[in-house]
């Protein structure tokens, strides 16, 4: 009877995790430091509207990147978001009416 050695585990070495570290880091630090400069520069309530076209632009990077198919239910999610969220910018907009025009009181009796 032969004696056989047992394999050394193995494990990972370090460095394989490298590219995980920086694929998360990378994408959460850069998703929010990005976010956080556009709601500084739209201010926060522009911004609050961009968070609901982040399916969107997931949807696109999946058709454009994973080869995604596109179907007509997306299309109009799509336009159902993108809708809204114009709405939302602009509604507030459209809504309020012109602003008054002040009549001139000028003359003896308007002190």
């Amino acid at each position: 009877m032969y004696w056989i050695p047992a394999r050394p585990r193995s494990y990972p070495r370090p460095m394989t995790f490298l590219p995980y570290a920086a694929l998360a880091a990378g994408s959460t630090l850069g998703g929010t430091l990005a976010y956080s400069f556009g709601a500084e520069r739209v201010g926060p309530v522009h911004a609050g509207v961009f968070i609901h076209l982040t399916p969107v632009a997931a949807s696109v990077l999946a058709i454009s990147v994973l080869g995604e198919q596109v179907h007509l239910h997306h299309l109009a999610g799509f336009a159902l978001v993108l809708v809204g969220a114009l709405l939302a910018i602009d509604l507030p907009r459209l809504l309020s009416s012109p602003p008054r025009r002040r009549l001139r009181t000028t003359g003896p009796f308007h002190g």
